[in-house]
């Protein structure tokens, strides 16, 4: 989400100071600019289905990084649920 409202920023800021601009229409036009321009930016990040944008590539692959699981960890969570199913069953086994 944060990677979303800084890309969405870089159109939007365009207008920042558009308040020190004098005359209206000017005003008027400088706002109406960047909000097609936020327009645009969030229509090409639609159609890329934000993964496939370049500015988040290296947002979800770091993301993928942190939060991926050890072979070993998680071999050794799979025989925990193993053992304790196989426990389970027998006192099932039992309880009839």
């Amino acid at each position: 989400m944060k990677k979303i409202f800084e890309v969405m920023h870089i159109p939007r800021a365009q207008a920042a100071n558009a308040t020190m601009d004098l005359n209206p229409s000017s005003q008027c036009a400088t706002y109406l600019w960047a909000i097609i321009q936020a327009h645009k930016v969030m229509r090409e990040l639609i159609e890329d289905r934000f993964r496939n944008n370049g500015a988040f590539a290296p947002v979800i692959v770091l993301h993928i990084f942190k939060t991926r699981v050890a072979r070993t960890a998680m071999s050794s969570s799979i025989k925990r649920i193993e053992i304790r199913l196989v426990a389970l069953e027998k006192l099932k086994g039992d309880k009839k």
